[in-house]
């Protein structure tokens, strides 16, 4: 074998452990992106169940609110009937319902 052939031979091999080399890194790299892309995909699933987790105790507690608001309403209404059947009473000798039905005749 002549010098060029023996070039030949190890520019060959030398280029194959090159491709090997090189198909082994980029393995690497993308075992290592998949393993990333895995945690990225669990943290912004952690981000949006805690966001849910939020927004459902804002939820109730907006429900709590206008429960307590909804209550107080009522009662005012409640007080204010009285007063009007009170005044109306005292005024026509009828209540509210009675007068009602003097108005639908």
């Amino acid at each position: 074998m002549n010098i060029d052939s023996l070039i030949a031979v190890g520019g060959f091999f030398m280029g194959i452990l090159t491709s090997i080399g090189a198909g082994m890194s980029w393995y690497a790299t993308k075992r290592a992106d998949s393993a990333t892309k895995e945690y990225a995909a669990k943290r912004d699933f952690q981000h949006l169940q805690r966001n849910l987790e939020q927004l459902n105790h804002g939820l109730t507690d907006m429900a709590k609110e206008q429960d307590t608001q909804l209550d107080y309403i009522h009662k005012e209404l409640i007080e204010l009937k009285s007063a009007i059947n009170a005044a109306l009473y005292a005024q026509t000798g009828e209540t509210i319902s009675g007068f009602l039905r003097q108005i639908k005749r």
